[in-house]
């Protein structure tokens, strides 16, 4: 498992500096509308045009989502692998991921439950996919095994309150250390990014991209200035494991 192909995180690495995985979402957590009318396969090729490494397309019904919104997604995507952002708890989940065509799949340790994310993560990589575990606190980040060919997601927002509130980037920062602790292919800071200036701060602390959503929804041009400031430069070495 650890040996086979993971386009995900070669997309990641290739992107070096300040990779961006642009997120497409149809709402914002309080309900409003993050489209503007755009299709979403409009969407998606001007997050390809802009120089996003991957894509994450959120299927859950909280953001208005759905599978079908991923295949769309993936007419267009251009080769871009994909995420799916949704609630994946279970095998028949991670295989239905699989089988619409994403190339990693959301584990979320705090509705996994103790002690049984190792076992997701062994279910996508048998699957062929790249799990993108998220995190919010250093006690889940022990959840993760070491050493694996995954991403580990800090989530600046807290799904508690269907990510209506968050500590923000903060969060991010206070992790890092545990996140690099588990030795990941990828450390990833993830919501409420809303500015170039922050996303460099992030890329500056160690992290390898940066997953944002709502904010590149409402203003796309933040993507291209995150490129300018961050990247694209040379991926940097690994102090890991290659991807």
């Amino acid at each position: 498992m650890a040996g086979a192909p993971h386009p995900f995180l070669d997309a990641l690495r290739a992107s070096g500096r300040g990779a961006v995985i642009a997120e497409i979402k149809r709402t914002d957590p309080e309900g409003n509308d993050l489209t503007g009318g755009r299709a979403p396969g409009t969407i998606a090729r001007d997050y390809v045009r802009g120089g996003a490494a991957c894509l994450s397309v959120v299927t859950g019904r909280w953001f208005g989502g759905s599978p079908a919104l991923l295949a769309e997604v993936a007419q267009e995507a251009q080769g871009l692998p994909i995420l799916r952002k949704d609630f994946l708890v279970s095998r028949a989940a991670l295989a239905e991921t699989r089988d619409l065509g994403a190339a990693a799949a959301l584990i979320t340790v705090a509705l996994v439950g103790p002690g049984r994310t190792a076992a997701l993560i062994e279910a996508a990589l048998a699957f062929g996919l790249t799990p993108f575990v998220e995190i919010a606190n250093a006690a889940e980040a022990r959840e993760i095994p070491c050493d694996l060919p995954l991403a580990i997601a800090v989530n600046n927002s807290d799904i508690a309150t269907r990510e209506r509130a968050g500590t923000g980037p903060a969060r991010s920062l206070a992790l890092f250390e545990a996140v690099a602790a588990r030795r990941p292919a990828a450390t990833v800071a993830a919501s409420r990014i809303t500015d170039a200036r922050t996303a460099a701060a992030l890329v500056a602390a160690g992290f390898d991209a940066l997953l944002i959503g709502s904010a590149l929804m409402r203003r796309p041009a933040l993507l291209g200035e995150i490129r300018a400031l961050c990247g694209p430069t040379q991926a940097r070495p690994r102090a890991a494991q290659e991807i």
